[in-house]
Order: C-alpha cells, then structure tokens, then sequence
C-alpha cells in the first residue's frame, strides 16, 4: 500500500504497460541506466515498493 510521503508510484501507458515515475518531477524512474517502462503491473508495483523503501531508508540512515 502506498503511503503519502511515497516519491514513487505506477501508472499505466496507453498502450496497457505500466511506467514507474517521480510523483514530484513526473519523470519516468530510472535505476542506473534501465529507465521502469513497459512493466507489468506486477513488476512496476515492486520496484516502486523497493523504491520508495530504500529512499526511507535513506531518510532515517543517510546514503546507504
């Protein structure tokens, strides 16, 4: 379930895939060079939960 403070989320493509973006910039997510499009719902629900976790992670510890 996704909280309110969360930075990422999905959202579906036109064309049925699904996209995880920065809810702040609206920019597609990347992680190094492999930008989240056409995903499963599945899939995109995971990395953004991975996502949204390790930036929490970030907020309480510092850089990891």
């Amino acid at each position: 379930m996704a909280a309110a403070d969360d930075l990422y989320a999905v959202r579906q493509d036109p064309d049925t895939n699904w996209t995880v973006f920065n809810k702040v910039t609206g920019e597609v997510a990347e992680i190094g060079d492999l930008k989240l499009v056409r995903l499963t719902k599945a899939d995109a629900e995971d990395f953004t939960t991975l996502l949204n976790w390790l930036r929490s992670r970030r907020l309480i510890c510092g850089n990891l």
